[in-house]
């Protein structure tokens, strides 16, 4: 049972991870909310924000925004997405939420 309430009590927050393309900086963040406690409902909002630099032009931004509701799976300890299934796993002890082949580091 404890180890359950850490498990929800890191779910929590925002996830992050960042790359650099030719002339682009990307940030993919994930901020997860608990919205009911009592069917461990969860809001995942998700945010890429793309920064695009050329040496001779200032630099430019565009955001791509989603977010989507998920139900916390006690027996497999994963968020499951309502509609169309996408699943969010959690590693506290490294810090990292897995989605996908995609891996976010825990900053808040």
């Amino acid at each position: 049972m404890l180890k359950e309430i850490g498990m929800m009590l890191f779910i929590e927050g925002t996830f992050q991870r960042e790359w650099t393309e030719e002339f682009t900086k990307v940030r993919d963040i994930i901020i997860v909310s608990q919205l009911d406690e009592i069917s461990d409902l969860f809001m995942v909002r998700r945010t890429v924000v793309k920064e695009f630099a050329m040496n001779t032009l200032p630099t430019t931004q565009t955001h791509e925004k989603e977010e989507w509701f998920a139900v916390y799976n006690s027996a497999t300890k994963q968020l499951h997405e309502v509609n169309s299934g996408r699943e969010c796993s959690f590693y506290p002890t490294k810090s990292l939420l897995l989605m996908g082949n995609n891996a976010y580091k825990k900053v808040a």
